[in-house]
């Protein structure tokens, strides 16, 4: 099975790669991100330390990348927040 994606105006996509993807994620998200496996989605929430929703999100797995969709208001606020990675 390929990965096939068509991109639609109404929703917004954040690609996740690299080693500690699923590490920072399964941090950060509501769901168990190591379970998300290839053509298979997962809806997941992300929120704020005293357990609001800030986003809903629909996790596909894509090759080596993790797609994070929603509304695209949604993207435009997650990158505004300041997110450090640092490799080891």
């Amino acid at each position: 099975m390929s990965d096939s994606f068509v991109p639609l105006a109404q929703i917004g996509t954040l690609r996740l790669t690299g080693v500690d993807t699923d590490s920072f994620l399964q941090g950060q998200l509501s769901n168990d991100i190591g379970r998300l496996t290839a053509g298979h989605a997962q809806l997941t929430s992300w929120s704020s330390a005293k357990g609001r929703v800030l986003a809903i999100f629909t996790a596909i797995r894509s090759g080596d990348a993790v797609l994070l969709q929603t509304a695209p208001f949604f993207c435009a606020k997650s990158m505004d927040l300041p997110i450090i990675l640092v490799s080891a």
